[in-house]
C-alpha cells in the first residue's frame, strides 16, 4: 500500500515532528501517518500536538485508546 509511494508529511507539530523523524524507513513513516491520521480524526482533533492535551491523566488517554480500538472492530462506529 504505502511502498512505491514518496513520503511527504502531511501533519505538523513538534510532538509530531519528533515521533517522525525518528523512523528511519519511509514507508514506515507513512504507514505510521496514516494510522496517526485515522486516530486524530478519530479523536475530531487536527493537531498532534493535542494528543498531549491530557498527558497528566493517562487513564483517560487509555480509555481513548481502547474505545478506539473497539471502534476498529465495529464498521459502524468509523
Amino acid at each position: 500500500m504505502f511502498r512505491n509511494k514518496v513520503f511527504e508529511p502531511t501533519l505538523t507539530g513538534f510532538s509530531y515532528r519528533i515521533f517522525i523523524e525518528g523512523l528511519k524507513s519511509a514507508v514506515t513513516k507513512a504507514a505510521y501517518t496514516f494510522a496517526l491520521q485515522k486516530y486524530m480524526k478519530h479523536l475530531k482533533i487536527d493537531n498532534p500536538d493535542d494528543l498531549l492535551r491530557y498527558q497528566d491523566n493517562p487513564k483517560f488517554i487509555q480509555n481513548q485508546i481502547i474505545d478506539y480500538l473497539i471502534c476498529l472492530r465495529n464498521p459502524i462506529c468509523l
